[in-house]
C-alpha cells in the first residue's frame, strides 16, 4: 500500500539586532511529497521577508592629494572624504527578499537516507543581491 504524504510548514520568526543590523523578520514555507516512507521523495522551499541593509564604505589612501592633510600610504581616509563633502555614507534601508528551492531525499540503507537540494535567494535592493547554494545531508531514522 502506498502512502501519499504532503507536508507544509509556515514559520514566522523575528530576530533581534545582530552584527550591527536592525531587527529582521523572516517567513519560511516548505512542503514535500513522498509515495512511501522507503522511496525517494522531493521537497520544495519558499520564503519571503524583509532584509535590513546597512552598507558601509571604507576608503584607503594610495596616492594623490587630499585637501588639508597628507595621509600615509594605507591610511583609512573615509572620515576626511565625508567631512570634505566628497562622499556621503549610504543610509540603512529595508528591501524585500525571497528564497526558493527544492531537493530530493533518497534512501541508501534501511534507516539511512541522503538529502540533496538547491536554493536561490535574492534581495531586491538598488543593486540586487543573489545567492545560490547546494545543500546536502545524511539522515538516520530511529
Amino acid at each position: 500500500m502506498r502512502v501519499f504524504l504532503i507536508g507544509a510548514a509556515c514559520v514566522v520568526s523575528c530576530a533581534g539586532p545582530a552584527f550591527a543590523q536592525g531587527q529582521r523578520a523572516y517567513v519560511n514555507v516548505g512542503g514535500g511529497v513522498a509515495t512511501s516512507a522507503d522511496a525517494t521523495s522531493g521537497d520544495v522551499l519558499g520564503g519571503a521577508g524583509v532584509a535590513r541593509l546597512t552598507p558601509a564604505a571604507a576608503f584607503i589612501y594610495s596616492s594623490g592629494t587630499l585637501q588639508g592633510t597628507t595621509p600615509a600610504l594605507g591610511d583609512d581616509v573615509t572620515a576626511q572624504l565625508v567631512s570634505l563633502g566628497a562622499f556621503t555614507q549610504p543610509a540603512p534601508t529595508n528591501a524585500f527578499m525571497f528564497t526558493i528551492g527544492g531537493g530530493v531525499q533518497m534512501p541508501i540503507a534501511p534507516r539511512v537516507s541522503v538529502d540533496v537540494g538547491y536554493r536561490v535567494s535574492r534581495i531586491e535592493a538598488d543593486t540586487p543581491i543573489n545567492a545560490h547554494s547546494v545543500v546536502a545531508g545524511i539522515g538516520y531514522r530511529f
